[in-house]
């Protein structure tokens, strides 16, 4: 694994970005100020007294998940097969990251039992693991694209170069030689 990982560049520059940006995402929340600490306390207590009041019905929970990661997933897929989505992929996925470690972050500072901590984090731990994958691969394609352009690209220019080359001929050939034998034979 180690060897694959030195020896493919992309997957480091992802497994970096992703460990830096989780890293950040755990330092985060100590450079907000007590009022947005507050606020997102208060959401992820009102989310929790929510499951334990049973107010919120599994097929909504399942419905909304699913849209939402398909919609990412989408996106993504989407962002893949074009050449400047390497940027948002990136951003979408940090994203995605940073409010996992976020999380983890305000669960802890609130005292929720770390059993609690693992299930709740589990499965969002499983889509992380998903879209690192899909992010690898999306990003790769993105850059073969790039690479199979760029070399059409310069086919594309040396083609260009050539016509215009002879369109300049032609034109020569038509201000002087051209006009001479008009004048000759008129």
């Amino acid at each position: 694994m180690i060897k694959f990982i030195k020896k493919n560049k992309l997957f480091s520059f992802v497994l970096i970005f992703s460990i830096l940006t989780f890293i950040i995402g755990l330092l985060l929340p100590s450079m907000f100020n007590n009022d947005i600490n507050k606020e997102i306390t208060s959401n992820l207590n009102s989310y929790i007294n929510t499951i334990n009041s049973n107010k919120l019905t599994y097929s909504n929970i399942l419905k909304d998940t699913i849209k939402s990661n398909i919609i990412s997933i989408l996106l993504i897929w989407i962002l893949g097969i074009s050449i400047i989505g390497i940027l948002l992929m990136l951003f979408l996925y940090g994203s995605k990251i940073l409010i996992f470690s976020m999380e983890i972050i305000f669960l802890i500072k609130n005292k929720v039992n770390i059993l609690f901590i693992l299930l709740y984090l589990f499965p969002k731990l499983i889509s992380l693991f998903i879209f690192f994958i899909l992010i690898y691969y999306a990003i790769n394609f993105s850059i073969i694209l790039i690479k199979v352009l760029f070399l059409n690209m310069i086919r594309y220019l040396k083609i260009l170069i050539i016509i215009i080359f002879i369109f300049i001929i032609t034109s020569l050939i038509e201000s002087f030689i051209y006009t001479n034998i008009i004048k000759y034979f008129i």
